[in-house]
């Protein structure tokens, strides 16, 4: 019997789930999910996901309970939710994520396979898929207080699958997909219950596919990024030295090499090179807005390092930073924004947040209330002339 995916009726799309206790994680804090979908009582597919219930992992250990469960489910803990205590990081549901519903801890879920049978799908269409998954949500909202749902689309399929997600309220977060991850869509039990969209308003959802990146150096252009790196491998960089590196350098260059695509300012800004660094604007001042690999600019690189150079939680940020300090007196844009929308500024802010998760897994809460002597006065210098940019203040929260 041939069915038109688009015509079934809510009331015949039924599912049979199974809930267990996973035995893969610690603390009893994950559920299994298995769930068949049914349209007229015989098979159309299937889900399978985890629940994790956040109140259960003690404070200081949510990272680490993710690693130990899954590879898919240590990425998207990273991604998403804070190491302290696994609260989203996302503006964008916070107002549904971050507190107590019914006066129950709240749970997310992580849906891993969905499965819709070919004949009840047509081009992404299908009525079965967005009626089962609403169920679902709704089953295990009022079972286990799921307040969150992730689903990372498959890249193959990705727009067409995005359908049946995006008709139960599921979205792309805007800095998120910015951030690099376009394929994981998220709701919260404030958008899975407003009523369910049309297919022809699903269609007309406009997806963000991230923009090409820099190609990587190649040619002669590797050759003076490689010269750059050995010789900025030594902690101090002699006068003799840069001399050296200088003559190699303009050989180099005279060979066709171009310092601006040798992203050459930014091996020597990582690794704290200012000698190089000089060097190389002395050359070329058109460096001071080439881009790497990452698409950042020399100051938005600084600012990285900046935060990487915070090696312990009693570290803070030196209130004088030589290399962020030369190129802002080089004239280097403030306001230059980054693939994700970020400039300098909003880059230094996710970078130490990043750092502040990375010490809070690896040394634990009571090792550090999480505040960094020195930021205040860097943001300052960095903050861009006519303010920060939406991406600088939106997406990833603060501590």
């Amino acid at each position: 019997m041939n069915h038109n995916p688009t015509t079934i009726e809510e009331r015949n799309v039924t599912i049979k789930k199974h809930c267990d206790i996973d035995i893969d994680g610690e603390y009893q804090a994950f559920v299994s999910i298995d769930a068949q979908i049914l349209v007229h009582e015989k098979e159309a597919g299937c889900i399978h996901g985890t629940i994790i219930h956040r109140d259960r992992i003690p404070e200081g250990h949510f990272l680490s309970v993710m690693d130990g469960h899954s590879d898919e489910l240590s990425d998207i803990g990273r991604i998403l939710f804070h190491a302290r205590n696994g609260r989203s990081k996302l503006n964008s549901i916070q107002a549904y994520d971050d507190h107590d519903v019914d006066d129950k801890r709240y749970s997310w879920m992580f849906l891993s396979e969905w499965n819709i049978r070919s004949e009840y799908e047509e081009n992404g269409a299908s009525d079965v898929g967005t009626f089962a998954l609403r169920t679902l949500l709704k089953d295990l909202f009022g079972e286990y207080s799921i307040t969150l749902c992730v689903y990372e689309l498959k890249n193959d399929r990705q727009r067409i699958d995005a359908n049946q997600f995006l008709r139960n309220g599921f979205f792309q977060d805007d800095v998120l997909a910015k951030q690099g991850y376009p394929q994981l869509l998220v709701a919260t039990y404030g958008h899975w219950t407003t009523p369910l969209r049309s297919q022809n308003e699903a269609d007309e959802i406009l997806f963000y596919y991230p923009p090409t990146k820099p190609s990587p150096p190649s040619g002669i252009d590797a050759k003076i990024l490689k010269l750059t790196m050995s010789t900025c491998a030594s902690e101090v960089t002699s006068s003799s030295e840069v001399s050296e590196y200088e003559t190699k350098l303009f050989h180099l260059i005279n060979s066709g090499g171009s310092l601006d695509k040798s992203h050459a300012i930014h091996a020597a800004i990582y690794n704290n090179n200012i000698a190089i660094m000089k060097c190389i604007i002395d050359i070329d001042s058109s460096t001071l807005e080439s881009r790497d690999a990452g698409n950042y600019t020399p100051l938005m690189a600084a600012a990285i390092n900046a935060a990487r150079n915070i090696k312990a939680p009693r570290d803070c940020l030196r209130t004088d930073q030589p290399i962020i300090d030369m190129l802002l007196a080089a004239g280097v844009k403030k306001d230059a924004l980054s693939s994700v929308g970020k400039t300098a500024y909003g880059t230094l802010k996710a970078a130490v947040l990043e750092r502040k998760d990375g010490l809070h897994a690896m040394m634990g809460l009571e090792a550090w209330n999480g505040y960094v002597v020195g930021l205040d006065a860097l943001e300052e210098k960095l903050m861009p002339p006519n303010g920060p940019s939406t991406a600088d203040l939106n997406g990833l929260i603060t501590i």
